[in-house]
Parts: C-alpha cells; sequence; structure tokens
C-alpha cells in the first residue's frame, strides 16, 4: 500500500469513527438504550467510539510501519536467496539513470564488473564480449573495445544501488 493511500484510509477511518461518535451522542449505536447510556454526557457518548477505533488506528498504524522499517523488502528478500540482482522500477530510485538495480552490499569490485556485464548482456540481449572496470570511482562499461556507458554505486542501509548510464550512440 502506498503512503498516499494510507493516508487517504487513516483520513477516511477517522471521518467514520468522529461520524459513528456523532451519532452515538444521540442514539446508542453499539448497544440498547440503557439507563446507564442516558447517565453519559455527550463527550463520554462520542468517547465510547471514537477513542477505541482510534486506539486500533494507532496500533495499525505501528504495525505498519515496524513492516516497513524491519521486514526485508521483496527484493532484498530475493538478494538474500541468492539473486544477483534485482531490477528497480521506483521512478525516485531511478533518478536520471537509464536502469537501477540493487545488489547485495558489501559485493567486491570484481563481483561488481561481472554483474555490470552480465546486466549489459541481458539488456543487450546479445553475446557480444561486454567488460567493466572500477575507475575514478565509477565503472566503465566497454563492448567491443568501445566505451558505452558507465555505472556508479549507491549505498543503501541492506543492499547496494547501482545505477547504469548508457552513452547515446
Amino acid at each position: 500500500m502506498g503512503d498516499e493511500s494510507l493516508i487517504k484510509v487513516i483520513f477516511y477511518f477517522l471521518l467514520v469513527s468522529i461520524g459513528a461518535g456523532l451519532v452515538q451522542m444521540k442514539i446508542p449505536l453499539f448497544g440498547r438504550h440503557s439507563k446507564r447510556w442516558e447517565e453519559q454526557n455527550y463527550a463520554q457518548r462520542f468517547g465510547g467510539i471514537f477513542f477505541p477505533a482510534f486506539i486500533a488506528l494507532v496500533v495499525i498504524f505501528l504495525f505498519n510501519e515496524y513492516k516497513t522499517a524491519q521486514l526485508p523488502t521483496l527484493n532484498e528478500e530475493m538478494l538474500m536467496n541468492g539473486a544477483e540482482y534485482c531490477l528497480v522500477t521506483d521512478l525516485n530510485e531511478i533518478g536520471d539513470a537509464d536502469y537501477a538495480y540493487e545488489i547485495k552490499s558489501g559485493s567486491s569490485q570484481e563481483e561488481i564488473c561481472g554483474i555490470i556485464s552480465s546486466i549489459c548482456i541481458d539488456l543487450k540481449g546479445e553475446d557480444d564480449l561486454v567488460n567493466a572496470r572500477y575507475e575514478n570511482g565509477e565503472y566503465i562499461i566497454i563492448s567491443n573495445g568501445i566505451t558505452i556507458g558507465r555505472a556508479v554505486i549507491n549505498d543503501k542501509a541492506t543492499i547496494d544501488l547501482l545505477k547504469i548510464y548508457f552513452y547515446n550512440q
């Protein structure tokens, strides 16, 4: 669930619970008309509906935040299970790069060069010899002796983000 839809759900949930609380002030919703209900003032009647719903909403929100912060994403789980790389589809993550992939954090330069070569061969769909070498803080991508692009690594919490930029040819 995206952040925008979660905010909408929270907003509508609060509106419904406020509406139910306002109705509860005049008519008992989840009980019968009793002497105890008659003795309560409007604030107690309103709070009898609104606050349990609000507490449930807070618990759901905290659980969702825990899942987001503590549990691995699908790509992180795939990398933990042995995948070399995973395609990133979030436009905010990709930025101005042509392609972005998540790779295991702590990979050596040789491993990253191999991953870049594998990705480029998959992207180009050819059996051309594609190599990558580390130079001045970035990886240079070479195909048949011609520089065709570059790649950079951005460190994230548990993984590395590999951004690939191809030169126009």
